[in-house]
């Protein structure tokens, strides 16, 4: 068993590829007493920021996209790293994908308030849930991305 160091607080590892890089959740904060906190994705365990480790690099926090919380799902087989962040208007989050060139960048999702990636193929093509209300607001749509 392997030990992934977190960002401060509790961690989730959320995904594994074949080159052994894994992605997850990360609360910044120790728990203080009494704390009831759950798991992944919970939008009341704020700030948690989505990371990314592999054996070279550690843990890397990937930030967020102007909100407090983002959450790293899945990772492809060339180190991609795919989820969701919060931006700056309380109720969006966008699906995203993040590399070590590009840093975290949001995927276009037109027509829709929130989008969330929860996995993704060898081939690159992604899948997760997006909705035209305020996040995670039903009615939700499962979605998919395909690369260009």
């Amino acid at each position: 068993m392997t030990v992934i160091p977190n960002l401060g607080g509790w961690g989730s590892a959320l995904d594994v590829n074949d080159r052994g890089e894994v992605v997850g959740e990360s609360v910044l904060s120790p728990s203080q007493p009494g704390d009831t906190r759950g798991g992944p994705g919970n939008p009341g365990q704020l700030p948690a920021h989505a990371f990314y480790w592999s054996p070279a690099t550690g843990t890397v926090d990937l930030g967020t996209l102007g909100g407090e919380q983002s959450v790293a799902w899945a990772i492809d087989q060339h180190g991609a790293v795919f989820g969701w962040s919060r931006v700056a208007d309380p109720g969006s989050a966008v699906a995203m994908r993040w590399t070590p060139a590009s840093g975290m960048v949001a995927i276009p999702t037109p027509g829709f308030r929130y989008a969330e990636i929860f996995a993704v193929n060898h081939g690159g093509v992604a899948v997760g849930e997006a909705g035209p209300g305020p996040a995670p607001t039903l009615p939700g749509h499962a979605v998919m991305f395909v690369p260009r």
